[in-house]
């Protein structure tokens, strides 16, 4: 999934607004299981939230501050101290990431309590398409741990964020490291 966007900030939110008010749902009757596929196209198949991530982390001004808590650190064994910076540029991006999927949920004409119930309809299914794996993915991208670790793999290691689904077992149940 190559998705560089080129253009200014205001064409790519015009492009990605235009590509999801075609799917949206009209204000018609909504199955939940069309939203999750839905979602789960926009999370894992375009590169819109994977772009917004991948920019605001690899930022300079959003590194240096993380930069100097990695080097900081006494040991590898041990976590770094972060400043009051840092959490602030967290901060700002649990803020993006808000903006960025509010957007995405307006476009599928509903409100973010509407979602909400919508997801947890599904709630009780496993595997990539349930609500249970969408709300997983929420909190995978929101978790302060979680955003220093891609930040802290881009600057050591000069590997950009990037967005997977949770891997999910043969037994429907997500398995983490």
């Amino acid at each position: 999934m190559e998705s560089k966007c080129d253009s200014s900030d205001d064409e790519c939110e015009a492009k990605r607004t235009s590509q999801h008010e075609e799917k949206g749902t009209g204000g018609a009757s909504v199955d939940p299981s069309e939203i999750i596929r839905l979602t789960t196209e926009y999370f894992y198949e375009e590169d819109d939230l994977s772009d917004t991530i991948c920019s605001y982390i690899t930022s300079s001004s959003n590194l240096e501050p993380f930069r100097v808590a990695f080097s900081n650190a006494t040991s590898t064994s041990s976590p770094p101290e972060f400043s009051l910076e840092c959490h602030s540029i967290y901060t700002d991006y649990l803020n993006l990431m808000e903006s960025t999927l509010s957007s995405f949920i307006s476009t599928l004409n509903l409100s973010m309590s509407e979602y909400i119930s919508l997801l947890s309809q599904t709630s009780g299914e496993s595997g990539l398409e349930s609500g249970e794996t969408i709300a997983t993915g929420f909190t995978t991208l929101t978790k302060f741990e979680n955003y220093v670790e891609m930040v802290r793999m881009y600057i050591e290691m000069g590997v950009e964020p990037m967005f997977v689904p949770p891997l999910v077992g043969e037994d429907g149940r997500f398995e983490f490291e």
